[in-house]
């Protein structure tokens, strides 16, 4: 009898212990807190970008949003493709070859907002992308796409990261016809004009780049949550960049957080 009041003794210990475990932000609850803040700050780094873009660009202005990371499922790549593709609300998927891997992809649109998914095997683990593609008219859209997207994939157990890169063309004010005339901004100077109206965000300048033609610069954003580890363990929010076509003489402008990952 006593063995056996020990018995329970401990098993109502072994309760409290995980109950304490689950309020102090481990386990199901703190990892749906942590699911909703990753959420919520995609949310607010996809505000900032599309308004950095409508304040710089004019035109079409390609918005591209990504999930992508590791996923750890029991399924065999086809069946965990087919599943995920069901959830996220796309076709079925189907297989093709990338660069000597197999991978299953599938696509849909959530309104003028088109959706792609992507999975394959790497060294006997998942990887995971999925990609939202739009335009700064569509913000509503892609906001939501990529919440419930994001919502998905956290919740089927994919160690996703979020990015997102914005892109378009100068104002033609500020851009001549004749390629070769002074009038032509070079991409610095245009890249301080736009460092400009990103003041509002506390921008904090940290690597450059540029090759005559394009300069990009990154930035550390103190309301950024998201962020990206740059030389020398520095963190950055956000990737500014300006190219120049020496062909046609327009400038093209373009926002990335935490990092560009779209060609500039």
């Amino acid at each position: 009898m006593r063995k056996f009041g020990s018995v329970l003794m401990m098993g109502a210990m072994v309760g409290i212990v995980i109950a304490i475990m689950i309020l102090a932000g481990f386990g199901p609850a703190g990892s749906g807190r942590q699911a909703d803040d990753k959420l919520e700050h995609a949310k607010h780094q996809l505000e900032a970008l599309i308004l950095l873009g409508t304040e710089n660009a004019v035109g079409r202005i390609a918005a591209v949003v990504k999930w992508q990371g590791d996923w750890k499922s029991q399924l065999r790549p086809e069946e965990a493709a087919g599943q995920l593709a069901e959830k996220l609300g796309l076709n079925a998927p189907e297989l093709s070859k990338v660069q000597d891997h197999t991978v299953y992809e599938a696509e849909g649109s959530y309104g003028k907002v088109a959706g792609k998914l992507s999975v394959m095997e790497l060294d006997n683990r998942l990887y995971v992308v999925f990609r939202l593609d739009g335009t700064a008219e569509e913000a509503g859209e892609l906001q939501q796409a990529q919440w419930n997207a994001g919502r998905v994939l956290l919740e089927n157990g994919a160690d996703v990261k979020w990015n997102a890169s914005v892109q378009g063309l100068a104002p033609a004010s500020e851009r001549s016809g004749d390629r070769n005339a002074d009038a032509i901004a070079s991409a610095s100077e245009k890249l301080k004009q736009i460092e400009m109206t990103a003041a509002k965000l506390k921008p904090a300048a940290l690597d450059a780049y540029s090759d005559g033609t394009t300069v990009s610069r990154s930035y550390y954003i103190p309301s950024f949550s998201i962020t990206s580890i740059v030389g020398e363990g520095k963190v950055s929010g956000l990737q500014m960049a300006v190219h120049t076509d020496t062909v046609t003489g327009l400038q093209e402008v373009s926002f990335g957080s935490p990092m560009l990952t779209i060609e500039y």
